[in-house]
């Protein structure tokens, strides 16, 4: 049985471009535009089909999506990607235990593994265009299409990297760029510590804590700030002492000194250590967007160390993308008074 399947994804435009972000998403949308990849389904045998991806405009030019898909109230503007493939399948042959399906059942089984094959891979998208790209593309929710009948979604994938890139280039640190999406995926292929979905080492823990941060909603908790200081700990930290400490000379080693706004990382585990300590007078989440004082005086110093923190760690996985590392290591060395560099 022949099975052809579309997967619709919505790409949000940056409103507020302050920094030219919106010329970064055209360049995205022209990156990924015919790329192809690969997609594993394992109700067929594991077996594995070649999935393109596609970049356009105009909704309307795909009548299964256009009639099917409802934009959120938020006023913004969408471009849209769609990753489209086909494959043959003997629907007489899937086993279920020792028992062959039915034709039908087998149907159904191969239409959930199309859907839970492609989620995955949206969201590998997502999390490679948000650091190819930080802050110059969000997802919206996707719909998924097996040969014209629309049988699953993907989430939304939004952050705050729009507004940690610009208040970033507003201090001249950490460095924030933009990269070809390409040389982005072929480092996260090519790091081992991800295998099996699993974030392990150094690497691995920080880019895992990193994809934390594309969350599907735009209103950020205390949580996602420790998702960005467990990605930078995880990459920066040689021991539990002085993290603080560990952190600021590190990250200079590796993106640069910082000549202004120097307590920003300061503040930022002031703050943690006070939230996680049990220091911090916390807002009832019922009135996290109450206008009271206190209650925006805690919001605003969370958000605050979230964006130092969702800054560091995409400067972080940029510079080891760069240089193609999958590791990081740092040393101390002791210099001989009057010793000659080498």
């Amino acid at each position: 049985m022949h099975f052809s399947f579309s997967c619709y994804v919505p790409t949000i435009l940056p409103v507020d471009d302050a920094i030219g972000l919106s010329r970064a998403h055209e360049a995205l949308l022209n990156e990924i535009d015919g790329i192809e990849l690969q997609l594993k389904l394992l109700f067929t045998g594991a077996m594995t089909t070649t999935v393109t991806v596609e970049a356009y405009r105009d909704s309307h030019k795909h009548i299964e999506f256009a009639s099917a898909w409802r934009p959120r109230p938020t006023g913004r503007h969408h471009a849209f990607m769609r990753l489209v493939g086909s494959f043959e399948a003997n629907v007489d042959s899937i086993k279920i235990g020792d028992e062959v399906s039915d034709s039908r059942l087998s149907t159904l089984m191969i239409e959930s593994s199309i859907v839970e094959a492609l989620e995955p891979l949206v969201a590998k998208i997502a999390l490679c265009a948000a650091i190819a790209k930080p802050g110059a593309v969000e997802f919206d929710p996707g719909l998924i299409f097996v040969n014209d009948a629309e049988v699953g979604e993907t989430r939304a994938f939004v952050s705050t990297l729009m507004p940690a890139r610009e208040r970033a280039f507003k201090r001249n640190w950490p460095p924030i760029q933009d990269m070809p999406f390409e040389a982005v995926w072929r480092w996260i292929e090519a790091i081992p510590s991800i295998a099996g979905g699993v974030g392990k080492g150094k690497v691995g823990r920080g880019l895992a804590a990193f994809a934390y941060l594309l969350r599907e909603r735009h209103s950020s908790t205390p949580v996602d700030l420790l998702w960005g200081l467990i990605g930078l700990e995880a990459l920066y930290s040689g021991s539990n002492e002085g993290l603080s400490e560990q952190l600021r000379a590190k990250s200079e080693v590796l993106l640069g000194p910082r000549f202004e706004f120097k307590k920003q990382v300061n503040d930022m585990y002031a703050f943690r250590s006070k939230l996680v300590h049990g220091g911090a007078d916390l807002p009832f989440p019922m009135h996290l967007e109450d206008e009271e004082t206190a209650i925006r005086q805690f919001g605003d110093d969370q958000y605050d160390a979230e964006l130092t923190a969702s800054a560091m760690l995409v400067s972080t996985l940029q510079a080891l993308a760069q240089k193609g590392w999958n590791e990081l290591v740092f040393e101390y060395k002791l210099k001989e008074p009057g010793a000659r560099e080498a």
